[in-house]
């Protein structure tokens, strides 16, 4: 779409720090244009979100992408194996301690080394262990009863609740189950989950209206009295101005609940930003908050839950 192989895209789009706020983010980034197309066109389904429902995460699918992989690598697809790599080891690291066996190890070192001719003798090892994905990895998102109590507990008694970024992965549906009163927001933003995040011909916002009944607001629609919590999940490090983002999302809401990745992990390329322990402190320095970091259950995914209070 842009000219580019995976390798160079990483190679061109490096990471800098700011000396004030700790703050990383890519020193050049994609054109305006280039996201849209790439967001509407090339990869138009929020994959990490859809994986939430999409029934990926059994033995069989697994070795069906494995069959896939065995294929790209007949074929010396280059781009179809990196995406099998990754995609079995996305299933992998989703069950709840597997990657510390040995066995967990011997089949990820296969994945690695392009040798799915080792993983097929382990079919019904796979059938026993790939049964329920662990919290916070691929498979079930943000969803947790645990993370919503820890908000609870830090800010009281959730009165309403809101959420932008990925409609299907959040605490949403559970807040809804709660009966309190709960709105996905809608920006106008070149991001993933654009109008042709669909699947079945259904849209994800629609799909969250359709199961749980949450509305769908537009961000422009300020509330007329201050809210209590919002959510935002591996949102905020996709934003080129995420400080404005934070001054509007406290003019307007009491606690924010922001989960990114770890400071120990590697900025994602489609990241652009990344935040370090500094540049968080930061903001919660200019708007008066809180952070509480000591939420333990999520660590493991290497997410973090950064909740301003």
């Amino acid at each position: 779409m842009i000219g580019l192989s995976e390798e160079s895209v990483i190679d061109a789009y490096v990471n800098v720090s700011c000396s004030d706020c700790g703050l990383i983010y890519k020193q050049n980034w994609f054109t305006s244009a280039q996201l849209d197309a790439l967001f509407k066109q090339g990869v138009p389904m929020h994959p990490k979100g859809w994986d939430v429902t999409s029934g990926r995460f059994s033995a069989d699918n697994f070795l069906k992408e494995t069959k896939l992989f065995e294929k790209a690598i007949n074929d010396k697809d280059k781009e179809n194996i990196n995406r099998y790599k990754r995609a079995l080891s996305s299933i992998l690291d989703s069950v709840d301690g597997f990657l510390e066996t040995p066995e967990g190890s011997q089949i990820l070192q296969a994945i690695q080394q392009e040798r799915p001719e080792a993983i097929y003798p382990l079919e019904d090892l796979l059938q026993r262990v790939i049964q329920t994905p662990a919290p916070f990895k691929r498979f079930s998102g943000f969803s947790a009863v645990s993370l919503w109590n820890f908000i609870e507990k830090k800010c009281g008694p959730i009165r309403n609740y809101a959420e932008l970024g990925c409609p299907l992965w959040g605490l949403l549906p559970l807040a809804a189950q709660k009966q309190i009163p709960t709105a996905f927001l809608k920006r106008n933003e070149v991001n993933y989950w654009s109008d042709n995040c669909q699947q079945g011909g259904q849209h994800c916002t629609a799909f969250l209206n359709s199961k749980f009944q949450v509305p769908l607001k537009p961000w422009t629609e300020n509330p007329k009295d201050k809210q209590h919590v919002i959510g935002f999940f591996q949102y905020l490090d996709h934003l080129e101005k995420p400080m404005e983002f934070m001054e509007e999302v406290f003019e307007y809401y009491e606690v924010a609940a922001v989960i990114l990745d770890g400071v120990d992990q590697p900025l994602a390329i489609q990241h652009f930003t990344g935040f370090t322990e500094q540049s968080l402190q930061y903001i919660a320095n200019k708007f008066g908050k809180q952070i509480h970091t000591d939420f333990k259950d999520i660590q493991a995914s290497g997410n973090v839950l950064y909740l301003f209070t």
